[in-house]
């Protein structure tokens, strides 16, 4: 007679020393924790150690038992234990998500943010360039695959994610486009889908522009936007000038735009309350960095 053995199966997450850290996430897929003393030893509010070119996608205080999900532009997701970051000081630069997971030519990341728990009641939207908007619940995401990325958005060939927004269940979103023109409408007009599958039509109208990003505001608020054009210049924005619509409503003007001096918008960035200055990365086309001071708030 043979005693059955009993397989035990232990969860390497509950091993890990639960301890605050900093993470920092770039473009170009490097990533890295630093612990809080070498974070506020770097100085006031420091940028971490940045290979030339690249540019800092998201940074913030994450516990090593949390996750951290980095977006790319070709609708992919990966997820991470914060624990198995590398550990290195805020001003060196971070290890390469290569060693974890193998992306492909040309993907960067274009959002990353930190999960302690995948909710179902906190959503995802993503819109596309080609206008293409989804939304899909946190819960979905919970994926215990590293070695490749999982998709998140079907998309249709050339077209890539041009914005991604965190939404509480009844959140307005403010879909903007490379021509100036804005569409705000509650997410609820966007049907609840899985991972794998594609959006519907974020704007009405969008003809030869593009959707240029996607903002996301809680159950009436309301704010000003620095809106950003490719030919260096910059506008304050007040979304109280624009009427909440359907998701297929008339679309409305953000900036004008003129014949013989054509602008693009490249991003747009929410306004905090009550700050005196905001700082605003801008990568340029010969891919040096330059920092946008926006003192002026004034529409």
């Amino acid at each position: 007679i043979v005693e059955k053995g009993v397989e035990i199966v232990i969860n390497k997450r509950d091993l890990i020393a639960k301890e605050e850290t900093v993470i920092a996430i770039t473009r170009d897929g490097y990533a890295k924790r630093s612990t809080l003393k070498s974070y506020k030893g770097s100085g006031v509010n420091a940028l971490p150690g940045l290979k030339q070119g690249d540019v800092l996608v998201a940074k913030g205080n994450a516990m090593t038992t949390d996750y951290v999900m980095c977006f790319t532009n070709l609708g992919n997701y990966v997820c991470l234990p914060v624990y198995i970051l590398v550990e290195n000081k805020w001003k060196d630069e971070g290890s390469h998500l290569n060693n974890f997971v193998t992306f492909s030519s040309g993907e960067k990341i274009i959002k990353a943010i930190i999960v302690r728990k995948f909710r179902d009641d906190i959503y995802l939207g993503f819109v596309s360039k080609f206008g293409q908007i989804k939304r899909t619940p946190l819960s979905q995401f919970d994926s215990l695959r590293h070695s490749r990325p999982v998709k998140c958005m079907r998309l249709l060939n050339g077209d890539e994610i041009a914005g991604i927004s965190i939404l509480s269940g009844n959140s307005d979103v403010l879909v903007l486009t490379s021509g100036g023109n804005c569409s705000l409408y509650n997410e609820n007009d966007v049907s609840i889908t899985g991972t794998k599958a594609g959006g519907v039509k974020s704007i009405a109208a969008l003809g030869k522009q593009n959707v240029s990003t996607m903002l996301a505001f809680d159950e009436n608020e309301r704010g000003k936007v620095v809106l950003i054009t490719d030919k260096g210049c910059q506008r304050i924005f007040n979304i109280e000038k624009v009427n909440k619509t359907q998701r297929l409503g008339k679309p409305q003007t953000a900036f004008s735009c003129f014949k013989n001096d054509i602008h693009k918008l490249v991003g747009a960035v929410k306004i905090p309350y009550r700050i005196d200055a905001l700082d605003v990365n801008l990568v340029l086309n010969d891919q040096s960095v330059y920092t946008l001071k926006v003192t002026d708030f004034n529409v």
